[in-house]
């Protein structure tokens, strides 16, 4: 254990300990049960499987005075079919994030059966006045953009992942000073291991003229970026749009930025439509594995991309979805078109594609289609 994990640790076991005189405290239980059915092809032998992911969520709240917040999100996830005999399954199992401890423990592991039980989020959270500290493993989102965040380094995820919202947490130091209504300061560091390499960022955001500004500066994994986002309205259509400079410890430096605008009309249909430019592509030689759900940051073979999105209320309750990305440079095509069906205030349904399309050696014509169903029920 090096010596910036073994004062992290320190520092979050402190402050969970920290002793309260009221602990009149609030304490909170929700939490949500989702099976998710998917059926395919594996993306490098294109062998045939489904998959059933069943997952627990449970969130725990607890505020022992006004200014302290120790929350907590479980995971138990188990996942059955014959995605588990497939040798893409057996790699993203074994592949760790970025976190610096390890909270997730196998319970079982054998060819019909996968669970899995884990700590998604644990931290704590004080606030007092205009200063505010989160310690532990949290969600830092950085950026503005709608389907790729170049400024996203600490949790960044892929464009193409069936569940856009599940995004792994980091273990950080988060300090958010406020310096006015719409301007503050945040700094952010992530200890390392032997296995991962630390990481620091600052952002300091403000508001010119209703346009949100925000500028960062930081070390990542030993890379030096720095980078903006801007969001504001022009008219009754928003536009957003952020990019990086990346100066590289091994490698070319490069850009990566990002433009997008969108629209909702009165009757609730949304528009959007995205550019990006990815000066750190990989090029050909990545390997088709690289581009699926399984990566987080922006992996692409190719430099310029377009997406559109559109979304409008068939029914009160049903509500349908598609983006789709557009690879420029060699014409490939993803599109992921969804339903989702409100049956109850807090039970959910949804059936979706993603399909690909395009020449064996493009962005996205390689990759296999995938569909899938989802029920959520919350509690």
């Amino acid at each position: 254990m090096t010596i910036s994990r073994t004062y992290f640790w320190l520092l979050l076991s402190s402050l969970l300990l920290y002793p309260v005189q009221a602990f009149s405290s609030s304490f909170t239980l929700s939490g949500s049960y989702k099976s998710l059915l998917t059926s395919g092809e594996t993306f490098l032998l294109k062998e045939n499987y489904w998959s059933d992911l069943n997952r627990l969520r449970l969130e725990f709240d607890l505020k022992p005075t006004e200014t302290i917040l120790i929350k907590s999100i479980y995971y138990n996830e188990a996942v059955i079919g014959t995605l588990l005999e497939k040798g893409e399954f057996v790699a993203a199992k074994n592949v760790r994030d970025d976190a610096l401890f390890d909270f997730s423990k196998n319970v079982a592991d054998r060819d019909d059966l996968f669970w899995r039980h884990s700590l998604y989020r644990l931290y704590l959270f004080y606030s007092k006045r205009e200063f505010n500290l989160t310690v532990g493993r949290q969600r830092v989102a950085w950026g503005q953009a709608r389907i790729w965040n170049p400024t996203d380094l600490f949790n960044p995820i892929s464009p193409l992942k069936i569940e856009g919202d599940q995004r792994p947490g980091v273990d950080a130091v988060s300090i958010d000073y406020s310096l006015g209504p719409l301007s503050g300061l945040n700094i952010v560091y992530t200890p390392g291991d032997e296995g991962s390499k630390s990481s620091t960022g600052a952002r300091v955001r403000t508001n010119i003229r209703g346009y949100d500004l925000s500028m960062m500066l930081g070390e990542f994994r030993e890379d030096k970026v720095m980078g903006f986002d801007f969001a504001g309205n022009i008219g009754d259509g928003g536009l957003r749009g952020e990019g990086v400079f990346t100066d590289q410890k091994e490698g070319k430096d490069f850009t990566r930025f990002v433009i997008s605008g969108d629209y909702s009309f009165p009757d609730n249909l949304y528009l959007l439509l995205e550019y990006l430019y990815n000066g750190g592509n990989l090029g050909k030689d990545i390997p088709i594995f690289s581009l699926t759900e399984f990566t987080g940051e922006i992996v692409t073979r190719n430099r310029n991309f377009l997406a559109a999105g559109i979304g409008d209320d068939l029914t009160p309750l049903i509500r349908f979805n598609l983006y789709a990305i557009y690879d420029i440079d060699e014409e490939s095509l993803f599109f992921n078109p969804d339903i989702r069906y409100n049956i109850f205030s807090n039970l959910d349904w949804v059936i979706g594609a993603r399909i690909f399309s395009g020449n064996v050696d493009s962005e996205y014509g390689s990759l296999s289609n995938t569909y899938y169903t989802s029920i959520e029920w919350y509690f």
